[in-house]
């Protein structure tokens, strides 16, 4: 759990603090689904068939879905423009922001479109995101949300004294 100090981090100094106002998951979300699927592991490559790649183990249809976000001006339809954006923080991290744009949905019927039902998206799909997610995913998700709480919290009584 050390590396969510890193990516939170690495999040706001980047200027992707700006994620809670301008996109759908927030920065915090994000963490922590980071966390769930890889232990935010920045090394995690591709797959050896170039099938999921990242830190937040994209696929090539999840990418798609998310309408094929590249870097730079590389084109969508260039051989190597899946690894490149899915291996690379602020591509990955635009990739999953537009999936959940065009995916959000309820998944756990509490009325409420939150992290807990990205992170089923992420993990499960759109359309499967009501089945159970798998206890690694579920144990690291929650510890990551508890202790992004707990933080939240410090944080709010500082700035009251």
């Amino acid at each position: 759990m050390a590396t969510i100090n890193s990516i939170c981090l690495i999040l706001l100094i980047t200027g992707f603090g700006f994620i809670k106002c301008q996109n759908i998951v927030t920065s915090e979300c994000l963490v922590c689904i980071c966390e769930a699927t890889t232990g935010c592991n920045f090394n995690y490559n591709c797959s050896s068939n170039a099938a999921i790649c990242g830190p937040f183990r994209i696929t090539r249809p999840y990418w798609k879905g998310a309408g094929s976000p590249t870097i730079k001006d590389e084109s969508p339809n260039s051989v190597s423009a899946f690894s490149h954006c899915t291996s690379d923080l602020y591509c990955s991290i635009k990739t999953v922001q537009m999936f959940m744009k065009i995916n959000e949905r309820d998944c756990n019927g509490d009325g409420i479109i939150d992290c807990d039902d990205f992170a089923a998206i992420h993990q499960l799909g759109k359309y499967d995101c009501t089945r159970t997610l798998p206890y690694y995913y579920t144990t690291s998700y929650s510890q990551c949300r508890k202790m992004l709480l707990k933080y939240e919290r410090v944080d709010q009584s500082n700035n009251y004294r």
